[in-house]
């Protein structure tokens, strides 16, 4: 994620993040957090049903 953070604020092209399927918005830290936490628990939910592991 780093790497990805450090390569949009290089290119400053607003186009960046939408195409790798990122929503950006401008949030406050805490719904950032909130909106971490709400993907966690739905998507943790999917993966383990499916028991999914990364490669």
């Amino acid at each position: 994620m780093k790497a990805v953070y450090t390569e949009q604020h290089r290119s400053h092209d607003p186009q960046f993040f939408l195409v790798r399927g990122f929503d950006p918005v401008g949030d406050t830290s805490e719904q950032a957090a909130s909106v971490f936490r709400r993907d966690y628990e739905r998507f943790g939910t999917v993966i383990r049903e499916l028991k999914l592991k990364a490669e």
